[in-house]
């Protein structure tokens, strides 16, 4: 089982933003970054899609318009915790009952999201010039749940009104 889940976990990762650009489902913003304020960066909300009864991935875009590397994230680099800075503060709001729905968490505590190795030199997770990096975190939700507000770290607003796709 374990092994299975990291290759889905490494099939995500590989798949590129321009696989996932054309089922965009929102508009791209402005980056703000958590904790740096990187120049060029875009956030995009790719995809609200329900995986089982209870689960809900949301999958998301950074793309780095500068000719520079950008820093996304600021902490320790060395923390456990900065491996998970794109998503750690991530919310749905479902729009039916007002309830603020967190990213799960596993056994261990830690989230069921994607892990992005930061640069101990910087201090954070860095995005080269012109790259694009694709990230997701899982959130439990009932099946009721059809339309959700998603608040990303870093996004200048939250996207109102997602469907959960099926």
């Amino acid at each position: 089982m374990k092994i299975a889940f990291t290759l889905i976990l490494a099939a995500l990762g590989a798949i590129g933003y321009p696989a996932l650009a054309a089922n965009a489902c929102c508009e791209e913003q402005e980056f703000r970054g958590v904790g740096v304020s990187p120049d060029g960066v875009k956030i995009q909300l790719v995809e609200v899609k329900r995986v089982s009864p209870e689960d809900i991935r949301v999958t998301w875009a950074l793309r780095n318009t500068s000719d520079k590397s950008q820093v996304l994230t600021l902490g320790q680099g060395a923390s456990w915790s900065d491996k998970f800075k794109l998503a750690y503060d991530a919310n749905l709001l479902d729009s039916g009952s007002r309830l603020k729905i967190k990213v799960a968490k596993d056994q261990k505590g830690d989230l069921v999201a994607a892990s992005h190795q930061p640069d101990m030199r910087a201090k954070g997770i860095v995005l080269g010039p012109g790259k694009t990096l694709t990230t997701w975190a899982k959130f439990i939700a009932p099946e009721r749940v059809k339309r959700v507000s998603v608040d990303l770290p870093g996004a200048t607003m939250p996207w109102e009104g997602v469907e959960v796709v099926q």
